[in-house]
């Protein structure tokens, strides 16, 4: 990882910096005009390279919220190290029920090695007094396919994973609700030293 002196990156730099391919519909230029909206208190509302609409929702020194499109949408955390800065960066895609990835990159926007492994779908069970075994283990064959959204925290330096619901009418969501809990995970613990 590059040193970076004393740690004055913002996350204005970090978003400056993005190289174009990581967010495609995202210019340099898109990102840039993005910030002074922000900065003006004006909508941060863009044409993105894709013909849509980007904004961003979110700035602070090292948090950030961009909704790319109405399906998707990216946050990016700055996390603060003596050596060397590392970014966060969650994306989620936007579908029937929400999902998914994180990525750690250095200052340079190198992918770092991360061991990420999620709470296995059991963790997010919660046994209530009135729930039987029988009626545990039936919740938890609902959740097929297996889909986790994550949400950064911009006051510390954790994700909150929650378990989503695809494929459930109503009444087996409001009784799978009742029974689930969401994890959150401090982002240092998903890093390989």
């Amino acid at each position: 990882m590059m040193t970076v002196a004393g740690s004055a990156q913002t996350m204005k730099d970090v978003v400056s910096a993005m190289p174009d391919s990581i967010l495609v519909y995202l210019t340099k230029n898109n990102r840039l005009d993005m910030i002074d909206f922000l900065d003006s208190k004006m909508p941060a509302v863009v044409d993105n390279s894709l013909g849509g609409k980007s904004e961003m929702t979110r700035l602070t020194d090292n948090f950030t919220e961009i909704k790319l499109s109405g399906s998707s949408l990216v946050q990016l955390k700055l996390l603060r190290r003596d050596t060397a800065d590392v970014v966060c960066m969650v994306r989620t895609y936007l579908g029937e029920e929400p999902e998914s990835t994180i990525a750690f990159y250095d200052s340079e926007w190198h992918p770092l090695p991360a061991n990420i492994t999620l709470p296995p779908v059991d963790d997010f069970f919660v046994k209530s007094d009135s729930l039987t075994d029988e009626k545990l283990e039936e919740l938890k064959k609902m959740i097929d396919p297996v889909m986790m959204s994550m949400q950064l925290s911009p006051d510390d330096e954790s994700v909150t994973v929650s378990l989503s619901q695809p494929l459930l009418n109503n009444d087996e969501r409001d009784e799978l609700k009742r029974n689930i809990v969401q994890k959150t995970i401090n982002l240092n613990a998903l890093l390989i030293k």
